[in-house]
Protein backbone atom coordinates (compact mmCIF):
# COMPACT_ATOMS: atom_id res chain seq x y z
CA UNK A 1 0.00 0.00 0.00
CA UNK A 2 2.87 2.88 0.77
CA UNK A 3 3.93 2.39 -2.96
CA UNK A 4 0.54 3.25 -3.94
CA UNK A 5 -0.12 6.18 -1.32
CA UNK A 6 3.30 7.41 -2.45
CA UNK A 7 2.32 7.17 -6.03
CA UNK A 8 -0.82 9.27 -4.84
CA UNK A 9 1.57 12.04 -3.27
CA UNK A 10 3.14 12.73 -6.31
CA UNK A 11 0.03 13.63 -8.30
CA UNK A 12 -1.19 15.65 -5.79
CA UNK A 13 2.06 17.68 -5.22
CA UNK A 14 1.85 19.97 -8.10
CA UNK A 15 -2.27 21.12 -7.08
CA UNK A 16 -2.28 19.99 -3.32
CA UNK A 17 0.79 20.08 -1.89
CA UNK A 18 -0.81 19.85 1.45
CA UNK A 19 -2.29 16.84 0.99
CA UNK A 20 0.69 15.18 -0.96
CA UNK A 21 2.70 15.77 2.57
CA UNK A 22 -0.58 14.41 4.50
CA UNK A 23 -0.63 11.03 1.87
CA UNK A 24 3.00 11.14 2.80
CA UNK A 25 2.98 10.51 6.10
CA UNK A 26 0.10 8.26 5.60
CA UNK A 27 2.28 6.26 3.52
CA UNK A 28 5.09 6.19 6.34
CA UNK A 29 2.61 4.91 8.29
CA UNK A 30 1.00 1.51 6.51
CA UNK A 31 5.15 0.97 5.53
CA UNK A 32 5.74 0.26 9.50
CA UNK A 33 2.38 -1.53 9.64
CA UNK A 34 3.21 -3.67 6.45
CA UNK A 35 -0.20 -2.81 5.32
CA UNK A 36 -0.48 -4.72 1.91
CA UNK A 37 -1.08 -2.67 -1.40
CA UNK A 38 -4.35 -3.80 -1.93
CA UNK A 39 -7.73 -5.41 -0.71
CA UNK A 40 -8.65 -9.03 -2.21
CA UNK A 41 -11.17 -6.94 -4.39
CA UNK A 42 -8.03 -5.37 -6.20
CA UNK A 43 -9.06 -1.55 -4.94
CA UNK A 44 -6.37 0.39 -2.97
CA UNK A 45 -7.87 1.06 0.34
CA UNK A 46 -6.77 4.75 0.41
CA UNK A 47 -8.93 8.04 1.17
CA UNK A 48 -8.44 10.95 -1.06
CA UNK A 49 -9.94 14.20 -1.40
CA UNK A 50 -12.99 13.90 -4.46
CA UNK A 51 -13.48 17.64 -4.70
CA UNK A 52 -12.92 21.21 -3.01
CA UNK A 53 -15.06 20.71 -0.06
CA UNK A 54 -12.87 17.70 0.80
CA UNK A 55 -10.16 19.30 0.11
CA UNK A 56 -10.80 21.99 2.39
CA UNK A 57 -12.76 19.89 5.03
CA UNK A 58 -9.51 16.90 4.99
CA UNK A 59 -6.86 19.71 5.83
CA UNK A 60 -8.65 21.50 8.38
CA UNK A 61 -9.39 17.93 10.01
CA UNK A 62 -6.01 17.04 10.10
CA UNK A 63 -5.08 19.92 12.18
CA UNK A 64 -7.76 20.96 14.56
CA UNK A 65 -9.69 17.56 14.77
CA UNK A 66 -7.31 16.51 17.59
CA UNK A 67 -6.85 19.33 19.96
CA UNK A 68 -11.11 19.40 19.91
CA UNK A 69 -10.97 15.70 21.08
CA UNK A 70 -12.27 14.87 18.18
CA UNK A 71 -11.94 12.40 15.35
CA UNK A 72 -11.52 13.14 11.62
CA UNK A 73 -14.27 12.18 11.06
CA UNK A 74 -16.40 13.44 14.04
CA UNK A 75 -14.94 17.02 13.02
CA UNK A 76 -15.91 16.11 9.17
CA UNK A 77 -19.41 15.75 9.89
CA UNK A 78 -19.59 18.90 11.55
CA UNK A 79 -18.71 21.09 8.79
CA UNK A 80 -21.28 22.70 6.93
CA UNK A 81 -21.10 21.73 2.86
CA UNK A 82 -20.40 24.08 0.17
CA UNK A 83 -23.58 25.86 -1.72
CA UNK A 84 -24.21 27.02 -4.99
CA UNK A 85 -22.17 30.47 -5.87
CA UNK A 86 -24.72 33.19 -5.28
CA UNK A 87 -24.86 34.84 -9.04
CA UNK A 88 -24.08 38.58 -7.21
CA UNK A 89 -21.19 37.00 -6.44
CA UNK A 90 -19.18 35.44 -9.47
CA UNK A 91 -16.42 37.35 -10.71
CA UNK A 92 -16.66 39.34 -6.86
CA UNK A 93 -16.78 36.55 -4.08
CA UNK A 94 -15.20 33.46 -6.35
CA UNK A 95 -13.45 31.49 -3.63
CA UNK A 96 -15.31 29.36 -0.77
CA UNK A 97 -13.84 28.87 2.33
CA UNK A 98 -14.21 26.53 5.62
CA UNK A 99 -13.26 29.07 8.58
CA UNK A 100 -12.46 27.75 11.76
CA UNK A 101 -13.19 30.08 14.53
CA UNK A 102 -12.05 29.92 18.15
CA UNK A 103 -13.72 27.76 20.84
CA UNK A 104 -13.67 26.89 24.36
CA UNK A 105 -10.93 24.31 23.54
CA UNK A 106 -9.25 25.92 20.90
CA UNK A 107 -7.94 29.60 21.16
CA UNK A 108 -6.63 32.07 18.79
CA UNK A 109 -2.97 31.58 19.93
CA UNK A 110 -3.65 28.14 19.48
CA UNK A 111 -4.91 28.14 15.67
CA UNK A 112 -1.92 30.48 14.51
CA UNK A 113 -0.13 27.98 16.33
CA UNK A 114 -1.60 25.03 14.31
CA UNK A 115 -1.14 26.80 11.12
CA UNK A 116 2.09 27.65 11.22
CA UNK A 117 2.00 30.97 11.54
CA UNK A 118 4.11 33.49 14.40
CA UNK A 119 1.93 35.91 16.35
CA UNK A 120 3.61 39.65 17.04
CA UNK A 121 0.27 40.67 18.45
CA UNK A 122 -1.67 41.21 21.96
CA UNK A 123 -4.45 38.91 21.18
CA UNK A 124 -6.65 40.75 23.71
CA UNK A 125 -6.60 43.41 21.40
CA UNK A 126 -7.53 42.00 18.45
CA UNK A 127 -11.29 42.19 17.12
CA UNK A 128 -13.93 42.94 14.93
CA UNK A 129 -13.52 46.03 13.08
CA UNK A 130 -16.05 48.20 15.36
CA UNK A 131 -17.38 50.42 12.87
CA UNK A 132 -18.59 47.89 10.47
CA UNK A 133 -21.59 49.44 9.26
CA UNK A 134 -23.68 46.04 9.90
CA UNK A 135 -21.94 45.33 12.66
CA UNK A 136 -20.65 41.84 11.52
CA UNK A 137 -19.98 39.74 14.38
CA UNK A 138 -17.75 36.85 13.97
CA UNK A 139 -19.75 32.99 14.23
CA UNK A 140 -19.68 30.48 16.88
CA UNK A 141 -19.19 28.04 14.83
CA UNK A 142 -16.88 26.94 11.86
CA UNK A 143 -18.85 28.55 8.60
CA UNK A 144 -18.50 28.97 5.11
CA UNK A 145 -18.06 32.48 3.43
CA UNK A 146 -17.22 33.07 -0.02
CA UNK A 147 -14.45 35.85 -0.78
CA UNK A 148 -11.75 36.97 -2.51
CA UNK A 149 -7.98 37.17 -1.70
CA UNK A 150 -7.32 40.87 -1.70
CA UNK A 151 -4.82 40.92 -4.70
CA UNK A 152 -7.07 43.11 -6.47
CA UNK A 153 -6.95 45.66 -3.47
CA UNK A 154 -2.86 45.85 -3.63
CA UNK A 155 -2.09 49.85 -3.37
CA UNK A 156 -4.93 49.96 -1.59
CA UNK A 157 -4.91 51.08 2.31
CA UNK A 158 -7.37 49.33 4.60
CA UNK A 159 -9.00 52.64 5.60
CA UNK A 160 -9.78 53.26 1.61
CA UNK A 161 -11.47 49.71 0.96
CA UNK A 162 -13.10 50.16 4.25
CA UNK A 163 -14.91 53.23 2.96
CA UNK A 164 -15.53 51.76 -0.48
CA UNK A 165 -17.60 48.60 0.90
CA UNK A 166 -20.75 47.75 -0.76
CA UNK A 167 -24.09 46.68 1.00
CA UNK A 168 -22.92 43.02 0.33
CA UNK A 169 -19.52 43.22 1.21
CA UNK A 170 -17.45 43.39 4.13
CA UNK A 171 -13.95 43.43 5.06
CA UNK A 172 -12.31 39.68 5.87
CA UNK A 173 -11.00 39.10 9.36
CA UNK A 174 -8.51 37.48 10.98
CA UNK A 175 -10.25 33.96 10.73
CA UNK A 176 -10.98 34.27 6.88
CA UNK A 177 -6.96 35.47 6.67
CA UNK A 178 -6.08 32.26 8.12
CA UNK A 179 -8.62 30.04 6.20
CA UNK A 180 -6.96 31.67 3.12
CA UNK A 181 -3.36 30.51 4.38
CA UNK A 182 -4.24 27.37 5.59
CA UNK A 183 -5.73 26.08 2.21
CA UNK A 184 -3.14 27.66 0.12
CA UNK A 185 0.25 28.66 2.17
CA UNK A 186 1.69 29.62 -1.18
CA UNK A 187 -0.47 32.55 -1.34
CA UNK A 188 1.64 35.14 1.18
CA UNK A 189 4.46 34.95 -1.98
CA UNK A 190 1.85 36.51 -4.31
CA UNK A 191 0.95 38.70 -1.91
CA UNK A 192 0.12 39.80 1.74
CA UNK A 193 -2.98 39.60 3.48
CA UNK A 194 -4.50 43.03 5.15
CA UNK A 195 -8.04 42.14 7.04
CA UNK A 196 -10.11 45.02 7.42
CA UNK A 197 -12.64 43.24 8.83
CA UNK A 198 -10.89 42.97 11.85
CA UNK A 199 -8.86 45.95 14.08
CA UNK A 200 -6.31 46.18 16.59
CA UNK A 201 -6.33 49.15 18.64
CA UNK A 202 -8.27 52.38 17.05
CA UNK A 203 -5.66 52.52 13.97
CA UNK A 204 -4.32 49.60 13.06
CA UNK A 205 -5.78 46.45 11.22
CA UNK A 206 -4.04 42.95 11.73
CA UNK A 207 -2.18 41.29 8.24
CA UNK A 208 -0.41 37.95 7.79
CA UNK A 209 2.87 38.66 6.12
CA UNK A 210 6.17 36.76 5.42
CA UNK A 211 9.20 37.48 7.11
CA UNK A 212 12.38 35.23 5.35
CA UNK A 213 9.92 32.26 5.38
CA UNK A 214 8.25 32.79 8.55
CA UNK A 215 4.19 33.73 8.30
CA UNK A 216 3.25 35.84 10.80
CA UNK A 217 0.34 37.46 11.94
CA UNK A 218 1.24 41.37 12.45
CA UNK A 219 -0.94 44.70 11.90
CA UNK A 220 -0.62 47.61 9.78
CA UNK A 221 -1.46 51.25 9.92
CA UNK A 222 -5.07 51.60 8.34
CA UNK A 223 -3.97 54.37 6.24
CA UNK A 224 -0.67 52.41 4.58
CA UNK A 225 -0.99 51.43 1.28
CA UNK A 226 1.82 48.89 -0.45
CA UNK A 227 2.64 47.22 -3.78
CA UNK A 228 2.85 44.07 -1.87
CA UNK A 229 -0.43 44.44 -0.04
CA UNK A 230 -3.98 43.86 -0.37
CA UNK A 231 -7.47 43.35 1.57
CA UNK A 232 -9.57 40.82 1.67
CA UNK A 233 -13.25 41.10 0.93
CA UNK A 234 -15.98 38.51 1.75
CA UNK A 235 -19.51 38.38 0.36
CA UNK A 236 -21.77 39.34 2.94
Amino acid sequence: MAANIERLAEEFEKSYPEVAALLRADAQVARKLDVPETFSNGVVPVEVPQNEWERQAYNLANRFAAELGQSRDQYMAGLPKFTDQPEAYKGRFDAELLVQVPTQKLTLARILEIAGVTNYLDLGKVKNWDKDPQKFKTPENIYIAWLHDGSRNKKRSVRDVRASLLADERGGTVYEGLALFIQNPDILKDHYLDLPGSQFGSDYAPSLNDWHGEPKLHASHVDNAYSHWGSVVVGR
